[in-house]
């Protein structure tokens, strides 16, 4: 996720979270939710695809999740340490 709150906004620069989702591919697509590659993904530790998963446990896992969770804390720390 590439972050940019402009000049002067909250203190911050410009940056970029980044962060994966491991995992591989099934043999045929099997589930019916999502979209994209979600119905052939399989995620690494895990014998479901991520079409198969209910959103809780695909947002607990997602890689979109955890980048904005982490951006999430990086603002909250920048915010905090504002005069």
């Amino acid at each position: 996720v590439y972050f940019s709150v402009g000049p002067g906004a909250a203190g911050l620069d410009p940056g970029v979270v980044y962060v994966t989702l491991a995992g591989g591919i099934a043999d045929a697509p099997r589930g019916l939710e999502g979209f994209g590659y979600d119905p052939i993904f399989v995620p690494q530790g895990e014998s479901r695809t991520t079409a198969e998963m209910p959103s809780d446990d695909k947002d607990a896992i997602s890689h979109r999740g955890k980048a904005f969770r982490v951006l999430a804390e990086i603002v909250a720390k920048e915010l905090i340490h504002q005069p």
